[in-house]
Formats: C-alpha cells, sequence, structure tokens
C-alpha cells in the first residue's frame, strides 16, 4: 500500500495527530538469520538471494527521527535471467533511520566489504538504455516518485573483471576500493557521474592478448 509507511511515521502537526495515547513502540527487534530470495525483479528478469540478520533497538515511531539502526546482509549474489551471477557480495551493512527511510525514501550508508563484479554481457543488458515506449493516442502521465537515495556508498576489495568475450582482447581485473555519495538506486551506471567521485584502482593486470602469460 502506498500509505503503509505513514503507519511508522509521529504526526506531523498537532491539528492531524491521533487521540492521545501511547506511541507503538517496539523495543527490540532480533533476527538472528533470515534468507531472502527474489526472482524475476523488474523488467530485467533479475534474481537476488542473499542472508541477513539484525537487532533493532527501540524500533519505533517515537524513536525514529533519532534512533540509527543496521541490517547486516552476507552471500549476496546477483544473476540475470539463466546466466551465472555477476555479482557476489561477502557482507554489506546497511545504516538507516526510519524518518529518512520512510519520509526521504533514503538510506544513511551503505557498506560493501568484499566479494566480486563481472562487467559482462549481464551487466551490460542491465544498464543498456531503456527502448522509447511506442506513442499511444493518450499517454499516461507518469506517476513515479523520487528515487531511492544512498547518501554514503562505501566499496571496499570488491574484485572486479572486465570481461570481453572478443578472442583477441584479454580481460581486465582490478580491486576496487571508493565511497561514493548521493547515490540513486535502481538507475543506470551513467547517474554515478552526477557527483565527482574518486575511485581507487588497485591490482590492475593487462595480459598481453598475443601471450597470456605477458602482462
Amino acid at each position: 500500500s502506498p500509505h503503509f509507511g505513514e503507519a511508522f511515521l509521529p504526526p506531523s502537526s498537532p491539528a492531524t495527530a491521533a487521540p492521545a495515547g501511547r506511541p507503538w513502540s517496539v523495543g527490540r527487534l532480533v533476527c538472528d538469520y533470515g534468507e531472502l530470495r527474489v526472482r524475476q525483479l523488474g523488467t530485467d528478469d533479475l534474481a537476488l538471494q542473499t542472508k541477513f540478520a539484525c537487532d533493532f533497538q527501540n524500533f519505533s515511531s517515537a524513536g525514529a527521527p533519532t534512533a540509527e539502526h543496521e541490517l547486516v546482509l552476507w552471500d549476496l549474489s546477483a544473476s540475470k535471467g539463466t546466466t551465472p551471477s555477476f555479482l557476489n557480495l561477502d557482507l554489506i551493512r546497511a545504516h538507516f533511520t526510519l524518518t529518512k527511510l520512510l519520509e526521504k525514501q533514503s538510506i544513511s550508508k551503505i557498506s560493501l566489504e568484499g566479494g566480486s563484479l563481472i562487467a559482462g554481457q549481464s551487466l551490460r543488458e542491465l544498464f543498456a538504455p531503456a527502448a522509447a515506449p511506442t506513442p499511444t493516442a493518450s499517454p499516461v502521465p507518469s506517476k513515479a516518485g523520487p528515487p531511492w537515495i544512498v547518501e554514503t556508498l562505501e566499496i571496499a576489495q570488491v574484485n572486479v573483471r572486465i570481461d570481453d568475450e572478443r578472442p583477441e582482447i584479454t580481460d581486465i581485473t582490478f580491486a576496487l576500493n571508493t565511497t561514493l555519495q548521493n547515490i540513486p538506486l535502481g538507475q543506470t551506471a551513467s547517474a554515478l557521474g552526477a557527483e565527482d567521485q574518486i575511485i581507487e584502482i588497485t591490482n590492475l593486470d593487462i595480459l598481453s592478448p598475443h601471450d597470456p602469460l605477458t602482462k
């Protein structure tokens, strides 16, 4: 429901406040182990699976403006269609407050630690520009809301392989360590160019296409 998030927010003003009473409150919300599997996500036939755990303290509408919570995920993998996974992440930590999450669609911080990314055909198809829609007699105005934003995205020791299927071109591999600011979720890689970013690349090897043993 589009109004689901309103149930987790404090009244916006005294005039719209609910009748006096004790606000809902969860002193502690614990999940020691969980698994999440998502199939056919969006129009790209994207599949995600991960394990997760959380220990939320003061998870309530009264504590929403100030209490920051952490969700821990591990062994995350993403694949497209029936192809092998192109993304594997060892550990993810997401920090958020209920106010930013529900009012501003914003996540305070996501940290990615360890894993691998294959920049190959699956990733290129995922980030390819969408085809232009077929003109209609009476187009329906889009009601899409603002994009989800990650205020800080930290990436540490994620091994990247640029996969080129041409036989005369060798793959390029490197380790990625960087911090990105205000990154929209669900948009193409071009959205990363909205702000100046500094990306550190380490352990970059370029093999000779004529001699695989020569760098």
